[in-house]
């Protein structure tokens, strides 16, 4: 029987760099260098496509494949849909490589050869015929590889914000475990209802919250499920690396983990309405933070105080020491954002 054959590519990496090397010169220099080589055609189905191509070819299909009428349904149809409902549909056998990608291809009908030069365009691919097998891959599948966030993340993000839910804590440790090249690719995600722009600023551009949570997602289950209770998780359990008390680390750490302080998660604000196109009102995190130093019990800890929406649902991280009489130290707050389901 035909089947509709999706592959993903897609390497899991952990690093923790600031995100202000993003909009480093150098960075940007060398990024757009890259993106003016063009990839080998041996990389892409043995076609001679995207920059640089001396004889540009999208789409190479038989006569006979090139003439099959096709009918695409009326809603737009993101690439791995298109993929899908070849297979589905018009009883192809398709193997592709997979993307998270937010571009979509509006309704075509006409001939197979159509269908494809416009999806080529719209998902920057190149389709062939081997056989009875129709080939896709994008062109440029060697950056996709380096942005895209591993299997089930993006589905399960993209699916919680297209149906008006916030996310949990427990995805917000796996955000901030993404490297920097996977979130640039999931901030640039945008097809209306999905906008991943706001949680991305508290989890990743917020250094303090990016350590803490990246620490979190290392522990085991039963271990990190305590930062959800009132006593919290002791910082002792989460048996910190010699690198988070480097200079790198969140300074805070440093002097806490043998002093007796537990990590909670507190909601900051409840659950308000939440319309994904207008949400909260913009803000800008950088101009609307203000940072005072406080010492407690001995610790120097950076407050940070962001205009957040009053409404906005919010988890902020704080230190606490039980019995000590000292009020908890709020450390990263991070909305829109819910602790559970």
């Amino acid at each position: 029987s035909h089947a509709s054959v999706i592959l993903q590519a897609a390497v899991i990496r952990y690093r923790i760099v600031p995100m202000r090397e993003l909009m480093d010169p150098a960075t940007v220099q060398r990024d757009a260098a890259l993106a003016k080589l063009p990839t080998p055609k041996d990389a892409l189905l043995g076609m001679d496509a995207g920059p640089g191509a001396k004889n540009p070819a999208a789409v190479v299909l038989s006569s006979e494949w090139m003439a099959r009428a096709v009918q695409l349904p009326p809603a737009p149809l993101l690439r791995w849909q298109l993929l899908s409902w070849l297979g589905d549909h018009d009883s192809f056998n398709v193997v592709a490589d997979q993307y998270t990608l937010s571009q979509h291809l509006s309704a075509e009908r006409g001939t197979l050869a159509k269908v494809l030069k416009s999806a080529s365009v719209r998902f920057d691919s190149v389709f062939k015929q081997d056989g009875e097998f129709l080939l896709a891959r994008r062109i440029p599948w060697p950056d996709d590889d380096a942005a895209e966030i591993p299997w089930p993340f993006p589905e399960r993000w993209i699916a919680l914000q297209s149906s008006h839910k916030y996310l949990t804590l427990d995805n917000c440790e796996a955000m901030a475990a993404c490297t920097d090249d996977q979130l640039i690719g999931l901030w640039a995600y945008a097809d209306g209802a999905v906008d991943f722009t706001k949680v991305i600023k508290s989890v990743a551009i917020d250094n303090d919250a990016r350590f803490l949570l990246t620490l979190l997602g290392q522990a085991p289950v039963r271990v990190k499920r305590r930062v959800t209770l009132p006593a919290g998780l002791p910082l002792a359990a989460l048996k910190l690396s010699p690198e988070a008390f480097a200079p790198g680390g969140m300074p805070v750490l440093r002097e806490s983990v043998y002093s007796g302080y537990s990590l909670t998660a507190e909601v900051g604000a409840p659950a308000a309405p939440y319309d994904p196109l207008t949400g909260p009102p913009r803000i800008n995190l950088t101009l609307g933070q203000r940072e005072t130093a406080k010492r407690s019990g001995g610790v120097l800890v950076l407050m940070k105080d962001m205009l957040i929406p009053d409404q906005a649902p919010r988890v902020v991280l704080q230190l606490s020491r039980q019995g000590s009489g000292e009020p908890p130290i709020p450390v990263a707050t991070l909305w829109p954002v819910v602790i559970g389901p």
